[in-house]
Parts: structure tokens; C-alpha cells; sequence
């Protein structure tokens, strides 16, 4: 994730604080979206068993697409069952809700992330406080 998926990273940075709005991304950030769901249901398939995480138990491979789950979250990336499922499943994770509730906690609003928000739409970021920090 760390260098691959460019246009998901681009068009859906990481905010752990977005809630879904009108906000759509192109083509190229979609086929990244629809590669990261096969890859899940493949991984699911192959190694999950009856555990919740790809591999069965939670592993380093959930770590590395903890950020990708808090994007699709935020952004309301439609999800098949079996991707939700693991979507859900990484953010009831106690290390990721707390995560999520200290990101809730910042003051602090990276202006550059704001572009990627619907004007006026419900759940959008509160107003720009900063803008000190790069989208990818």
C-alpha cells in the first residue's frame, strides 16, 4: 500500500474523520478499488477460514490495509459482502477505533484533504483550521 494504489491514494487520502458525501472518484482510482476487493476476496477464500481477517487471524497484511478500510469507510466506497465484512471487522478492532477516536479528537484540518469534499454536504470536514501537511 506504501507505494502501490497511486490514484486511491491521490483521490481518497487518508481521513479518518470523512464521512461519505456526493465525493466521486475517476476511473483509475476505481480500478485500484476493484483490484484491493479482489485481492480481499481472494485472500479470504484462500487463507481465511473461519477467522474474520484475510489470513484467518489478524496479521500484518490487516495492519497494512487498516488505512485502505478507514478510506472506504470515509469516502462510502460501495463494498461486496465479503469485503464489508472485513472492512467491518478491521475497524472493530479496539487498536483501530482508538486510532479513530484520537484522530476525531484533532483540532487540526489538513486544508489539502477538504478539496475532496462536496461543498455543504452532511458529514463533510469542519472548516479549515491548517494547512500544513501534504495528501499523499
Amino acid at each position: 500500500m506504501h507505494s502501490g494504489f497511486t490514484a486511491l491514494r491521490t483521490q481518497l487520502p487518508m481521513d479518518s474523520r470523512r464521512r461519505p458525501d456526493a465525493y466521486r472518484w475517476d476511473a483509475a482510482a476505481q480500478a485500484d478499488i476493484d483490484r484491493i476487493r479482489s485481492l480481499w476476496r481472494q485472500l479470504r477464500a484462500d487463507h481465511g477460514g473461519d477467522d474474520d481477517f484475510l489470513c484467518g487471524s489478524f496479521g500484518i497484511v490487516d495492519a497494512m490495509y487498516a488505512p485502505v478500510a478507514i478510506r472506504f469507510a470515509g469516502y462510502g466506497v460501495p463494498l461486496d459482502g465479503v469485503s464489508q465484512a472485513y472492512v467491518d471487522a478491521l475497524l472493530a478492532l479496539p487498536a483501530l477505533r482508538e486510532w479513530r477516536g484520537k484522530a476525531e479528537a484533532e483540532a487540526e484540518v489538513i486544508a489539502a484533504v477538504r478539496r475532496f469534499a462536496r461543498p455543504n454536504s452532511p458529514g463533510g470536514p469542519p472548516p479549515c483550521r491548517s494547512s500544513t501537511a501534504p495528501t499523499t
